[in-house]
């Protein structure tokens, strides 16, 4: 099966997809001035790989910070997990805020804009 493992980098987060093992994980920075040309191989990624993901997968997000371009596309990526989610195995969506309250509030309106639970951490 499938595994997609972008590089952080000072501006991009780091990305581990594991379809097989069903852990997938997005932390770090994410203030691209191309965002969507980040997070559009992660999209197709995410559609290819829609209906191998095991029971029991997780998606993990631990941002430090994102820009509001990428705020877009971290929408579109909890929008199309949720959408597999309820059409495949569920994933549940996990977000390690860190203590950040601003991070919390974002966690929280996103679980809300999706009409998907996101559980809170840290």
């Amino acid at each position: 099966m499938a595994t997609l493992i972008i590089e952080p980098t000072k501006k991009t987060p780091e990305i581990n997809f594991n379809a097989e093992a069903g852990q997938l994980s997005l932390t770090g920075m994410s203030c691209s001035e191309n965002a969507l040309g980040f997070f559009q191989p992660i999209y197709q990624w995410l559609e290819d790989n829609a209906s191998v993901f095991p029971e029991g997968t997780t998606f993990l997000l631990k941002l430090k910070y994102y820009n509001t371009s990428s705020a877009k596309c971290i929408l579109e990526l909890l929008d199309k997990v949720a959408s597999i989610s309820s059409k495949n195995t569920p994933i549940t969506i996990t977000w390690d805020i860190d203590g950040d309250d601003d991070m919390r509030e974002s966690a929280e309106n996103y679980s809300s804009i999706i009409d998907y639970p996101i559980e809170i951490i840290g």
